[in-house]
């Protein structure tokens, strides 16, 4: 069977400088760089395609898309461990798409052994054992979409759970696992799909499921729980956008200062709830 591969290129015509600064200088590059600056190495896939490839630590490489057929989506990876049922891949983003987002995606293993807990990006129990990666898409020289993976500064979405029970939540309509939010406890926080158009959480509160839009900032009617009124809010603090469940005892001072007591940031690094176990290990 004959096998055609397509490549992508980008064009831009300008001007030349003297002294061709009459004449106009048509320039072809590549339409797609991909730049890794993180200390590890990535596994990438376009979605919908079994090939992946790698992308080094501290490099980049020209990319050219493997499958027209296909929709210009890549997704991510942890090189060191991917899965058959795409497990451990991050959510696609379209190449073609100018913005900054975040990712994440599985560590390896059930706890992310050997992975460090001391910046909040990195594999913890307040991630969700997740890698969490910045990625920017941006135009270059005027034609080559340049793809820039690196360590984000702050979460996107933290989720605070001020309650006396645990908490269950996933993306409405992806079918990945419940994660868990222990009492008292923030967890880190971004789309497992960010192409779908409504972005919402779907949370489990004891035996009852509630969605949460995390797009609107509002105080949303108190739900009724058998330990009593549970309060919910969204709202923004710093860069992160927050959802918010606590008591209705717990208002004003009181509840700003927990926050800070469960969490700081400090240049990218974040400390999660001060227990007596975190005391002792400094963290």
């Amino acid at each position: 069977k004959e096998t055609k591969i397509a490549y992508d290129f980008g064009l831009r015509i300008h001007v030349g400088s003297s002294p061709f600064e009459k004449s106009k200088i048509v320039d072809f590059a590549p339409r797609y760089m991909l730049i890794n600056k993180l200390d590890r190495r990535l596994r990438l896939k376009q979605r919908g395609s079994q090939d992946t490839f790698t992308l080094d630590s501290h490099s980049e490489m020209v990319y050219y898309v493997g499958d027209h057929s296909l929709k210009k989506e890549l997704q991510i990876g942890d090189s060191i461990a991917i899965s058959d049922d795409d497990f451990e891949w991050s959510s696609p983003f379209m190449l073609e798409d100018i913005e900054e987002f975040q990712l994440r995606f599985r560590a390896r293993g059930p706890r992310g052994e050997g992975a460090s807990t001391k910046a909040w990006y990195m594999p913890n129990k307040f991630n969700g054992y997740h890698y969490f990666v910045r990625v920017s898409v941006s135009v270059v020289h005027g034609s080559i979409i340049a793809v820039t993976f690196s360590n984000p500064m702050k979460p996107e979405y933290i989720i605070w759970n001020h309650t006396a029970t645990p908490l269950y939540f996933t993306q409405l309509k992806t079918n990945k696992d419940q994660e868990s939010i222990s009492p008292k406890q923030a967890y880190f926080y971004t789309w497992d799909d960010r192409l779908q158009p409504t972005k919402a959480l779907k949370v489990k509160i004891y035996r009852d499921e509630h969605e949460f839009p995390l797009e609107k900032l509002m105080n949303y009617d108190p739900i009724r729980t058998p330990a009593g009124d549970l309060h919910v809010s969204c709202f923004t603090e710093d860069v992160s956008r927050v959802l918010e469940f606590h008591n209705p005892t717990e208002v004003g001072g009181e509840l700003r200062t927990k926050r800070r007591k469960t969490t700081r940031f400090n240049k990218g690094t974040a400390i999660g709830e001060i227990t007596e176990e975190a005391k002792k290990q400094k963290v």
